[in-house]
């Protein structure tokens, strides 16, 4: 059972490590309110995951989310969280993860992160490029919030793009240098229902099967998505990100009490202090 972040302000993360997968549902892990991110890896064989993404699709486990992060490579999929183990195994996934707590946070919480060296291809918002010397990095930021009749979650992403030498110091403490700056098409946001969960990953690049051809066939340069969702420690595997909110102290007593019986059991609710 993963600790509880409480409270509605910016906590501190926790990393939770299982090699155990999701043999149960996930509604209910997270003992409070807040995102927990889950990363998950699947083979590095593209046409797998691409029949996986339309099997998902076809069979209604998925929905597909269309925004900007579309044009740099990357997929996301709208899914119920019970239904969680159902994608990773459409997926060909692997069930070892590793648990991340991010709790309610306003601040942006780094997912994945590449370094690029000067001069290496890359495709950028669909533009093959040669990239700077520039860290990318794919972060969330998300809450919680309480609706008429229940609950929904805020769900922002971003890719930056950071310099990795320095060009000036200041000793002023007003000039507030924001790490990274945003590149184009890198945003997307969204809002999760009660028992919904987001899953990100790299848009398969399949090489066409061209039998009149001399030789093998040439893909384009790797995406930011590709970059940034390799499967390290595991050379032979891509990463998948899950996110997954919970409403265990927001939603309304009737859905609390469902989700009881439900066999998510949420925290007993602490006397508030006094206003001063």
């Amino acid at each position: 059972m993963l600790l509880a972040l409480l409270g509605l302000g910016c906590n501190p993360s926790r990393t939770i490590n299982t090699s155990s997968g999701l043999s149960e549902s996930t509604r209910g892990e997270i003992a409070s309110v807040g995102l927990e991110s889950i990363r998950w890896y699947a083979p590095i064989d593209g046409a797998t995951r691409r029949d996986g993404i339309a099997r998902a699709i076809s069979e209604g486990i998925a929905t597909r989310v269309n925004c900007d992060l579309d044009s740099q490579g990357m997929t996301l999929l709208r899914v119920d969280s019970s239904r969680l183990t159902e994608l990773l195994n459409a997926l060909g996934g692997s069930p070892t993860a590793r648990r991340l707590v991010l709790g309610q946070t306003t601040a942006w919480n780094d997912l994945a992160s590449v370094m690029m060296e000067r001069g290496t291809p890359m495709l950028v918002a669909g533009r093959p490029q040669n990239s700077e010397q520039l860290m990318y990095r794919l972060s969330v930021r998300g809450w919680c919030f309480p609706t008429v009749d229940a609950a929904a979650a805020r769900v922002e992403l971003r890719i930056s793009a950071d310099a990795t030498r320095i060009t000036a110091i200041t000793t002023d403490p007003s000039q507030v240098h924001e790490r990274g700056h945003a590149i184009r098409n890198g945003r997307a946001t969204m809002e999760l229902a009660r028992n919904e969960a987001l899953l990100l990953l790299e848009t398969p690049v399949v090489a066409a099967k061209d039998t009149t051809g001399d030789g093998p066939e040439a893909l384009p340069p790797p995406t930011l998505a590709a970059r940034l969702l390799v499967g390290t420690p595991f050379y032979d595997r891509v990463l998948l990100l899950v996110i997954v909110p919970s409403f265990a102290d927001i939603l309304p007593p009737t859905l609390a009490v469902s989700n009881e019986n439900a066999g998510v059991v949420a925290p007993a609710k602490k006397p508030e202090k006094p206003l001063e």
